[in-house]
């Protein structure tokens, strides 16, 4: 799931749930940890960076 901006800890709270949420309604299940990738340096404009959460999953 791609997001924008700083990631902060609140940030991360927030993309882990909405990514959660998301696949609840779905037949996936999530098998581990999630992951955030952050792709831009420190000093880009928060609302340029490109960041991603992700977790492992696998079928019901």
């Amino acid at each position: 799931m791609r997001f924008s901006g700083r990631v902060t800890a609140d940030a991360r709270l927030q993309q882990e749930r909405e990514l959660t949420q998301a696949l609840t309604a779905t037949r996936w299940v999530i098998a581990g940890p999630p992951v955030f990738m952050g792709y831009d340096p420190p000093f880009a404009l928060p609302f340029l960076r490109r960041n991603e959460v992700a977790v492992r999953l696998a079928s019901s």
